[in-house]
């Protein structure tokens, strides 16, 4: 049968490429000893033949990769490269783009990618200093040690001389080098880098994040041609799903790629059908269905986070502390809760929530971490007036009973709601273990079934942080993190499931047992049924049959 033209062409370049691979390759000085590696200042001959050819790969690194760069194949071995079309794609994204954020499923093959651009970029492009990071140091030298398998199985014609080879890091004589480490603030501080990629982004835990990007972004921005490459499966919605969030939306400088479990060939429905016999359809979701759940260690599933994703709104006021959502509706109902915190430390936060009616809604926030414990009162107060003499809910640990104390004594106001602490009635409610696991469980009831409506993105932010202890007794603020917000909420969850919130606060139940009382008078006062007589001889003759047996 007749080769097609694209195949001739084809045939034409692996010969080529066979030729190349053999010439001069016993006469270039190898490094250290290593007959796989050209040594730097080795000077080497090419042909017109070899110079085609590395102008062909110096433009695309496609080809490159294609053409040249090995891999070790878990059955086969070392082997060339095969790139899938989303691979590809990839490859492009990464050449025109200084910004790239990368989101793909598991065992994708995205390392297998950033070791071919990253191999092309270091070869083909002098004096580019780059950086590998990721969660831990382990994981980035991984890394840079199969890069430097690929350089390794280069034809040596190719492979710019070798200046350094260690374990996680090398560098060629064009001045080009690659490095690891592991995420933190002082990575690549003071460093200037032309390209830094950081590997599985949504696992660093997000203090850790926080200070590594404030010192990071700035080597990368403060070039013209400097690269930024992030790559990660989801891992709840974290600091990596708001920068992939933003990249869509087209909020930033970021060019994002997807890669979903379906873009593998050999990925069928059977396939998935197959993985489902041992993972459950929710962490499928997030480990091949790039879908941003829950991390698993968050108080909010999937679904709680989706609902607060569509509630979410940019406030109607806004100060510097406080946050309006809704103004006041005469004869509403609102509670305010509140968490007091030592200054400097944790943020002292009110809640304002509007129990009116079902759901109910967050309609306003106030946050501040150097309000004194004397100021802190005055804002409470400021807001309880502000809408209808709202109720007051304070928590009554430490510095809360402070807080209580001003407001009742020294500023009388006199909604301060009080709870039963065994036979004594206190200010406030105490948080125990106990009412915090019950808080816990109430609020994410009462926010996966839509009975309270959040619209504070602050407090969101919070609930994203907002995990299961290392001990698996309590949750609380992921390191680094805070939730004060989220404590408010817990603490309002815990006494709307109480009986004093129900009989005192909740509309509906109040309206209820009314409705029951006021049947079970009117039963208990309906006088005996007046019967139709049809004799007024016989009193007696319209009642029933029977009715004197």
């Amino acid at each position: 049968m007749a080769l097609t033209t694209e195949e001739k062409k084809k045939r034409k370049e692996n010969k080529l490429v066979e030729q190349l691979l053999t010439i001069n390759e016993e006469d270039i000085r190898n490094f250290r000893g290593n007959p796989l590696l050209k040594r730097a200042g080795e000077a080497t001959e090419l042909s017109a033949k070899h110079i085609k050819e590395y102008k062909k790969c110096m433009k695309d690194p496609v080809y490159f990769a294609e053409r040249y760069i090995k891999i070790v194949h878990v059955d086969k071995g070392l082997i060339p490269i095969t790139l899938y079309d989303y691979q590809k794609r990839i490859l492009k994204a990464l050449k025109e783009n200084r910004f790239n954020i990368i989101l793909s499923c598991r065992q994708s093959g995205k390392t297998t990618i950033i070791v071919c651009f990253l191999l092309w970029f270091v070869i083909f492009h002098a004096d580019k200093r780059c950086a590998i990071l990721a969660n831990k140091g382990a994981t980035a030298r991984q890394i840079v040690g199969r890069i430097e398998l690929a350089y390794m199985n280069l034809p040596k014609w190719l492979q710019q001389g070798v200046s350094d080879w260690n374990k996680g890091s090398f560098g060629l004589e064009n001045g080009s080098s690659i490095m690891s480490a592991a995420t933190s603030s002082d990575s690549v501080r003071g460093e200037s880098y032309s390209c830094v990629f950081i590997d599985e982004a949504a696992f660093i835990p997000h203090n850790q994040w926080s200070e590594f990007f404030k010192s990071t972004y700035p080597t990368i921005s403060s070039g013209k041609e400097s690269r930024l490459i992030i790559v990660s499966t989801f891992n709840g919605q974290n600091h990596f799903y708001d920068m992939w969030e933003d990249a869509i939306s087209e909020r930033s400088l970021f060019h994002p790629t997807r890669v979903d479990w379906w873009d593998v060939p050999g990925r069928d429905e059977q396939w998935h059908q197959d993985q489902l016999r041992n993972m459950s359809e929710e962490d499928f979701a997030q480990e091949y269905g790039n879908e941003p759940l829950g991390s698993g260690m968050t108080l909010l599933s999937s679904r709680g986070f989706s609902i607060m994703e569509d509630t979410k709104q940019n406030p109607i006021q806004y100060t510097i502390n406080t946050k309006i959502y809704e103004l006041p509706i005469p004869k509403h109902r609102y509670i305010i809760t509140c968490d007091c915190a030592d200054t400097g430390v944790d943020y002292s936060t009110i809640n304002v929530i509007d129990i009116t009616e079902f759901p109910y809604r967050q309609v306003a926030t106030y946050r501040d971490n150097k309000i004194s414990h004397l100021m802190f009162p005055h804002a409470i107060l400021h807001l309880a007036l502000k809408y209808n003499n709202a109720s007051v809910l304070v928590e009554s640990n430490d510095v809360g009973k402070v807080i209580l104390h001003i407001l009742n004594y020294d500023m009388e106001y006199d909604f301060i709601i009080s709870t039963k602490v065994g036979n004594k009635i206190q200010l406030g409610q105490r948080t125990t273990v106990k009412t915090k696991a019950v808080g816990c469980a109430r609020l994410k009831d009462m926010i996966e079934s839509k009975q309270l409506i959040i619209r504070d993105r602050a407090t969101i932010e919070e609930f994203k942080h907002f995990i299961i202890n290392t001990s698996k007794t309590s949750y609380e603020a992921e390191e680094g993190c805070h939730d004060d917000l989220v404590m408010g909420l817990v603490v309002f969850a815990f006494f709307a499931n109480t009986t004093k919130f129900r009989m005192e606060y909740d509309k509906n139940f109040v309206d209820e047992m009314s409705e029951t009382y006021e049947n079970e008078m009117v039963e208990s006062l309906t006088p005996l049924p007046m019967f139709n007589t049809t004799s007024d001889d016989n009193p007696l003759a319209g009642l029933p049959k029977n009715f004197l047996d």
